[in-house]
């Protein structure tokens, strides 16, 4: 266990974060790490095929490198090209997705709002 702010420079540091998913997995959800890898505005390099829920959302809003799941090639190449090439925008895509959906503060307004307008 460490203190939260050591936590965060911890995963600040890291050049490239792997969130690997089955093939079959990434309808499920979206994975609980990749959440605290979008706050921190980390580059995430994600497998999960087209067509899934995890792949459409990651498009959408860029905020993510993306290669085919269960594919060792595509995710060398991906490794490589994330490390090579300058993904700052995706970066900041990525913290501003948390700040606009996965903040407590933003989902209990938009949560406030809903139960108000019902």
């Amino acid at each position: 266990m460490q203190p939260f702010e050591t936590f965060n420079q911890f995963l600040n540091m890291a050049d490239l974060h792997l969130v690997i998913q089955k093939a079959n997995a990434s309808d499920l959800v979206m994975p609980s790490k990749l959440t605290t890898i979008l706050a921190v505005g980390g580059l995430s390099l994600i497998t999960a095929n087209q067509g899934s829920g995890l792949h459409t959302l990651v498009k959408k809003y860029d905020m993510g490198v993306l290669v085919d799941a269960e594919n060792p090639q595509a995710l060398t190449e991906g490794v490589r090209s994330a490390l090579q090439n300058d993904h700052s925008l995706i970066r900041q895509n990525a913290r501003a997705y948390a700040e606009e959906h996965l903040s407590i503060r933003r989902v209990m307004a938009r949560y406030e709002e809903t139960v108000v307008n019902c």
